[in-house]
């Protein structure tokens, strides 16, 4: 494993932009106002990027939906005669379970507290798997509020709130989110007045978790060398092989997952329902994490300790072979971990400002940026001026 923490840079914190009397549309959750396109520095949300997503200018004066029509409020009393808003979490392919993970619900977790707040606040998502994972990350937000962006028709609203992250997909500063899996970490106040109650016992996580491939891209050749070295190093717990299939199967599985084993690929997103603390070894080559180092940033929101393994034959489109020296790392990182040894080289990375002048504030703090406030956590928070792509149109904070 090479230390990669030279060449990763993680935004420090997470901004909301604010556009008034917008369209989103879909299936890419594009903003648009009658005089302007947002892109909030987003490739997928780019005009010349418009080969995935339907053109804005196919929508611009079709019909659309106005979601308030529909949209009620149980808590009327407490929006103080505001205006209806809409916070929008549709993206680039915000229907799949992976992008939804590393693209979306870290986000949520930030402006988790601010969306109970707002009651007249209605929240925009793209299909029912996504409000069931939004829901996991901010339980209190009643499924009354949320709106599904219809195929071919514009979702408008007064007010349109777009949270985003400075950066690529999946980078985020560390610990922004919690694990959504079953278990429960031994030192939380609950799990541990609830255990001394029934006078049970705390069983910390044990399990290796391989999310394995069977076939096609990025499956693992010599799987059977793999499982047979990962079985032989981990001594503290099963070796459990999962091959994803739903995700609420998939939690189960990994709800006391210690390590998570896995070749590059969509399941390793899988990592949000391991136990509090795990560690993640994501098989993927240096070259192919400075082109896609999306789980690298989700183990960092995480709060979760990542390395990465280089195989001996890597393709982003062809299966893997692991190879006997790679193997050999594997072993010796699993037995380190099993023995509570500190890792020689875990790969981390440093905190990196997008933009200028930014006003740091102590972890945690809260921070109003255009209307929204953003908290729990964040490793730098603050009011900016608006990135590269972002239109001056959009209101201010």
């Amino acid at each position: 494993m090479i230390d990669y923490r030279s060449n990763l840079s993680l935004p420090s914190y997470l901004m909301i932009g604010t556009v008034l009397n917008a369209r989103v549309l879909p299936p890419c959750g594009n903003v648009v106002n009658d005089t302007q396109r947002y892109s909030f520095g987003k490739w997928y949300w780019e005009p010349r990027r418009q080969s995935a997503c339907i053109n804005p200018r196919q929508l611009m004066h079709n019909q659309s939906f106005d979601i308030f029509a529909s949209f009620r409020t149980t808590n009327e009393s407490e929006a103080g005669g505001s205006a209806p808003a809409l916070v929008t979490l549709v993206s680039f392919a915000s229907n799949v379970f992976s992008h939804i993970v590393m693209d979306i619900l870290p986000k949520v977790s930030v402006i988790c507290d601010s969306l109970l707040s707002l009651a007249r606040v209605a929240i925009l998502v793209s299909i029912k798997l996504q409000q069931d994972l939004v829901r996991l990350v901010c339980p209190d937000a009643s499924s009354h509020r949320f709106i599904f962006l219809p195929a071919h028709k514009a979702v408008r609203a007064p007010v349109v709130y777009v949270p985003f992250v400075p950066g690529s997909i999946g980078l985020y500063p560390p610990n922004v989110i919690r694990p959504i899996g079953l278990s429960k970490p031994c030192g939380d106040a609950f799990m541990s007045g609830h255990l001394q109650a029934q006078r049970l016992e705390c069983n910390p996580p044990s399990d290796l978790v391989y999310l394995w491939r069977p076939r096609g891209v990025r499956s693992v050749t010599d799987h059977t060398s793999l499982l047979h070295t990962m079985r032989a190093a981990w001594r503290c717990g099963r070796v459990v092989l999962v091959n994803s299939s739903s995700w609420k199967d998939d939690r189960r599985a990994l709800s006391a997952a210690r390590v998570v084993v896995a070749p590059h690929g969509g399941a390793v997103a899988n990592i949000v329902f391991a136990a509090p603390g795990a560690h993640v070894i994501e098989l993927i080559t240096r070259s192919g994490l400075r082109q896609r180092p999306c789980y690298f940033g989700l183990a960092n929101a995480l709060g979760f300790t990542y390395e990465y393994v280089e195989p001996q034959k890597f393709d982003f489109f062809a299966p893997m072979t692991v190879g006997q020296h790679s193997l050999a790392q594997i072993s010796s990182t699993l037995q380190a971990i099993c023995e509570g040894r500190p890792l020689a080289r875990p790969v981390a990375a440093k905190a990196t400002q997008y933009l200028p002048n930014l006003r740091k504030k102590r972890a945690g703090s809260k921070v109003t940026v255009s209307g929204l406030t953003a908290s729990r956590g964040l490793a730098g928070s603050g009011a900016a001026p608006a990135p590269a792509g972002v239109p001056k149109g959009a209101a201010p904070p």
